[in-house]
């Protein structure tokens, strides 16, 4: 007896990725603004260094040192 093979379509795929994406966003934003937050920078001054980094596409520490980058400027 052959095993039937359980086949997603790409819609299916991707609602289950989305809600994992979404809680690595929350996530890198929260400890990035805690690691900015720890170094002696306000919440204003945070946004505006993580405004327009791309949380899904860099890892924790990268989005880190672009917004100290954008910090120094």
């Amino acid at each position: 007896m052959q095993k039937k093979e359980e086949r997603m379509d790409i819609a299916e795929v991707l609602a289950r990725r989305r809600p994992q994406r979404i809680a690595k966003r929350a996530m890198d934003i929260s400890l990035s603004a805690a690691a900015l937050a720890v170094l002696g920078y306000g919440s204003q001054e945070i946004s505006t260094a993580l405004k327009g980094i791309d949380m899904d596409a860099l890892p924790l520490e990268e989005i880190i040192r672009q917004a100290l980058k954008k910090m120094v400027k």
